[in-house]
């Protein structure tokens, strides 16, 4: 995170993405300890949950808590179609408008976000390959998104959030086994991984060629 944090230039602003899911709570607890100025964590809510509007709440509270600046959107998704993909827009079409020249996008894919991608990625025929650490973002100039959380598994992350007594909230959506990525998370990967308790770093290895 420290590294992360240090890439950021002298006038640049951070921003986390913050669902306020345990992988984006313990992003953003982890870099307010060693960066406290110049963060700004931005959530969507995608109104599509009875509860979007309490994590809503939850989210300006934790960054109120630690003194992070908060800003929201409450964006309108089509529910029709590919309701995951027309949700992951509306998320980048806000951090697009938010981010600037110099500044750097934080999100919290994990290691076990970055195995359900390649599989999804595979079964769609586009190729084995995962999401890249970091990346140009947008069309300001030096406008990067990072991903530092790449390297640990969820259940580091669980555990991390457990150390320090942190609150999350958990959508009820992700434990719907007809969606694909639902069902590699609950179903297949943990299979797989009991066989190949590797996989997760070899995953990691894909983007180094």
């Amino acid at each position: 995170i420290s590294g992360t944090v240090g890439s950021l230039g002298s006038n640049g602003k951070l921003y986390v993405g913050f669902s306020g899911g345990v992988d984006s709570t313990v992003l953003l607890h982890s870099i307010v300890q060693c960066c406290p100025e110049k963060i700004i964590a931005l959530h969507v809510n995608h109104g599509l949950e009875d509860s979007a509007s309490k994590w809503e709440d939850h989210c300006g509270q934790f960054c109120h808590l630690f003194n992070i600046e908060y800003r929201s959107i409450r964006a309108v998704v089509s529910s029709t179609g590919n309701l995951e993909a027309a949700a992951r827009k509306a998320r980048y079409d806000y951090f697009q408008q938010q981010v600037g020249s110099n500044d750097l996008l934080v999100l919290g894919h994990h290691q076990d976000d970055q195995l359900e991608t390649i599989w999804m990625r595979i079964n769609s025929g586009r190729g084995a390959y995962g999401m890249p650490e970091s990346r140009r973002f947008g069309t300001k100039d030096n406008a990067y998104l990072c991903r530092p959380l790449l390297s640990f598994s969820r259940l580091q992350l669980l555990k991390y959030a457990s150390y320090f007594g942190l609150d999350w909230v958990e959508d009820p959506s992700n434990k719907l086994l007809d969606r694909q990525r639902n069902y590699l998370r609950h179903e297949f990967l943990p299979k797989l991984t009991h066989i190949y308790p590797d996989m997760g770093y070899a995953a990691l290895r894909l983007n180094e060629y």
